[in-house]
C-alpha cells in the first residue's frame, strides 16, 4: 500500500500528486507553509471521494520539528515538491543561489536523514528538471542547484541499502513556482500525464 508524505502538497504538483495517489488506493500527508485553506481544500476534495488525506503545517528550515509519528503512520514514499518562486536570475545571483540550494540541496537531504532513521525503508520522488539538458539562460543557480540535488540522490542511494530514488528531469510544468517560466495558465491534467507514470514507477519500486 502507498502512504505517501508530500512535502508542498497544498497546491500544484503535490495537490495532483495527492489526488492521484488516492485514485488508486493510496494514502497521503500532505504538508504546507502558508497555504492552510488550500490544503484544507485538497483534504476535503480527496476525503470527499473516500480517500484519506491528513494536512501538516510544515517549515522547510524546521524539518527536525516535523510532528508525525512515521512508524505509525506507515509512511513509506517521500515526494518532494518544496521549491521557492522560480525565475530569471537578472537580480541578485547571490541570492538566488542560496535559496534554490537550501530548499532543492540542503533542506531536502536534512529531511531524508530525518526519515530513513526513523524508517525500515522508502521510496524518494525528487523532481529534477529538463533545464539541465537545455542549459537555459538566466537560471544557472537555479540549475546548479537542481544538478546539486541528483547528487544528493544518487549519494543518498549509494550509502542507504534501504531507500529508492527516483530523480526524472521533468518537463516545466505549470505552477506557481514556475509560473512565470510556464507563460500561461495553470493546467492540471497536463500535470497529471506528466506525474502519473512517475507516480506508478514509484510504486513499482
Amino acid at each position: 500500500d502507498v502512504n505517501a508524505l508530500i512535502v508542498g502538497g497544498s497546491r500544484g504538483l503535490g495537490e495532483c500528486t495527492a489526488k492521484l495517489i488516492s485514485a488508486g488506493g493510496g494514502k497521503s500527508v500532505i504538508t504546507y507553509f502558508q497555504g492552510a485553506k488550500d490544503a484544507a481544500l485538497v483534504q476535503a476534495d480527496i476525503n470527499s471521494m473516500g480517500g484519506f488525506c491528513e494536512i501538516l503545517a510544515v517549515d522547510i528550515d524546521q524539518l527536525d520539528n516535523i510532528k508525525i509519528n512515521f512508524q505509525q503512520s506507515g509512511i513509506n514514499q517521500l515526494y518532494y515538491f518544496a521549491s521557492p518562486k522560480i525565475l530569471s536570475e537578472r537580480g541578485n545571483v547571490f541570492d538566488a543561489k542560496q535559496k534554490y540550494a537550501k530548499f532543492y540541496c540542503h533542506n531536502f537531504k536534512r529531511l531524508v536523514n530525518n526519515l530513513i532513521r526513523e524508517l525500515d525503508s522508502l521510496s524518494i520522488f525528487y523532481p529534477s528538471t529538463v533545464y539541465i539538458n537545455e542549459k537555459k539562460r538566466g537560471f544557472e543557480e537555479y540549475i546548479k542547484a537542481k544538478l546539486g540535488g541528483e547528487s544528493i540522490c544518487q549519494e543518498l542511494v549509494l550509502t542507504n541499502s534501504d531507500i529508492n530514488i527516483i530523480f526524472p528531469r521533468l518537463p516545466v510544468l505549470q505552477t506557481d513556482q514556475n509560473q512565470s517560466i510556464a507563460g500561461k495558465p495553470q493546467n492540471s491534467m497536463h500535470n497529471a500525464t506528466i506525474l502519473l507514470p512517475e507516480i506508478r514507477r514509484m510504486k513499482a519500486l
